[in-house]
């Protein structure tokens, strides 16, 4: 499953250089990881390009510069937090009522095949805090996720104050209360997973003045499931504009991480006598400095703070280097603007190289990204810029890996949608035992109409539909949709 943190880093990225964001944009591509109807209690159930292979509290200071190592945790693995269950997906819908707009935490049923506010009040309106489903005018909040089953958590955004909350509530929305609130300069909470003792998430504080960014520090905390007080685990400085993290995943007690880091910032090292021909090529290799970025993977066990590495590698500017997907314990990883094989390396260290996509695009500007893995199959976009078209394949993953052989072949999966004039493969929101939940279609309506000053103009607006679709039919590339209604809004 693929997981992204750029929530995390938005107060960083919006005061960096161009090819900073740029990489920022990339990196995202790699993680590049659910009765108004609302569900019962018990319903959601509960150098290289080579790649990564080449290569608060009490807490005290590790041998990792910039961590911390803190108290132990339950002891219990690490359990996920997804918005995703077998019944059902968690989402957030709108009510749309003149110029008022109210948010609703929601649910996605598989079986009823409908979007549901989560809930359970006979002729509810949603529109005040007597429903567990509601949020007050001006919060926003993100969609809930479950990790064992007996709770969902959600961030909710003040409108107010700007500061981040962490809630949680039963399956079904009710019993909501509130586990974190941030504090002034703090912000950016993202729940990541649980053990049954602890919630554990990620926050950034930082440091402005006059509107600039000085400093800032990402944090991995933790605090009870029972309510109580919240401790960091460990930090990593921004030491320069470039850096920045992703989360991937766990594994037993280790949280897997992706980070990068541009090169310093250019500095002028040519002594003042230093011949014309040769400040040039000083300047030139300070500008090649500069344009690289360092990418590495590692693990990180919130017991000790203490990390290991997967690998290491590097890229230039408009490049990540390689795609990364992390399930299972397992990171899969190919070069992203490179026809090649795919690989992979476990937390053992046992690795491994998988089949190639089926056909090589011949467009040297193509890039890959590993998507996710559904039913025991890799899938794998390819993006052309000279064809503007994205071709997806799946590769079985079904042979024994830890020997290190070759899965089976890939297989061409044809299913698209169009935007605007191009094509793009459906995409997988959710999975059941025996369906997947797709965008299948973007309905685009364009309307006449005209500015204050009366020069006309034209609105547009896309709507999103969605749909569930067998395994069966998904990977025989048969568009049999069952539609999904979806009155609050789209995933």
């Amino acid at each position: 499953m693929k997981h992204q943190m750029g929530d995390l880093t938005r107060y960083r990225i919006k005061k960096r250089r161009n090819h900073c964001i740029a990489c920022a944009i990339l990196a995202a591509l790699l993680c590049l990881l659910c009765a108004c109807g609302g569900p019962a209690s018990s319903g959601p159930d509960g150098q290289a390009s080579d790649g990564p292979g080449t290569a608060g509290g009490n807490a005290s200071q590790s041998e990792t510069p910039g961590m911390m190592a803190g108290t132990a945790g339950s002891g219990g693995e690490l359990i996920l937090l997804s918005s995703e269950t077998d019944k059902g997906r968690y989402t957030t819908g709108r009510i749309y009522d003149q110029d008022k707009v109210t948010q609703l935490l929601c649910y996605v049923d598989y079986a009823a095949a409908r979007e549901i506010p989560l809930c359970a009040q006979p002729s509810c309106a949603h529109d005040s805090d007597a429903c567990t489903a509601f949020m007050k005018l001006g919060n926003s909040a993100t969609a809930p996720k479950i990790g064992s089953g007996n709770a969902i958590f959600f961030v909710i955004m003040d409108g107010e104050t700007g500061q981040d909350e962490i809630w949680t509530a039963g399956p079904d929305g009710s019993n909501r209360r509130l586990l974190v609130r941030s504090t002034t300069g703090s912000n950016g909470c993202k729940p990541i997973a649980e053990d049954g003792a602890y919630l554990y998430y990620f926050y950034e504080s930082y440091r402005e003045e006059n509107g600039e960014m000085l400093q800032s520090r990402l944090y991995l905390a933790r605090v009870p499931l029972a309510g109580g007080e919240s401790e960091d685990i460990s930090s990593w400085e921004d030491k320069n504009e470039g850096a920045g993290y992703e989360f991937l995943g766990v594994s037993g007690r280790e949280v897997a991480l992706y980070r990068y880091e541009w090169g310093n910032p250019m500095e002028n090292a040519a002594p003042g006598d230093t011949p014309p021909q040769e400040t040039g090529a000083m300047a030139d290799a300070q500008g090649d400095q500069q344009h690289m970025c360092r990418h590495s993977a590692f693990l990180l066990n919130v017991d000790t703070g203490t990390q290991r590495e997967l690998g290491t590698w590097s890229s230039s500017t408009g490049s990540v280097g390689c795609s990364c997907l992390w399930e299972d314990g397992r990171l899969y990883w190919c070069t992203d603007n490179a026809y090649g094989p795919i690989h992979w390396m476990d937390v053992d260290g046992q690795s491994g190289e998988l089949a190639t996509l089926p056909e090589n695009p011949h467009d040297e500007n193509a890039y890959y990204m590993l998507d996710c893995i559904v039913q025991g199959k890799l899938l794998i976009d390819c993006f052309s810029p000279a064809a503007d078209s994205t071709l997806r394949c799946a590769i079985d993953l079904s042979d024994n890996l830890a020997d290190g052989g070759f899965a089976g072949n890939a297989q061409a999966l044809t299913l698209r949608y169009l935007y605007a004039v191009s094509e793009y493969p459906v995409r997988i929101e959710g999975r059941s035992e025996t369906e997947l939940l797709v965008m299948y279609e973007i309905d685009v309506e364009y309307s006449p109409g005209f500015y204050e000053d009366g020069t006309p103009k034209e609105n547009f607006s896309a709507t999103s539909r969605y749909g569930l679709i067998s395994y069966e039919d998904y990977f025989a590339n048969r568009p049999n949709y069952r539609p999904v209604e979806m009155p609050y809004g789209s995933i």
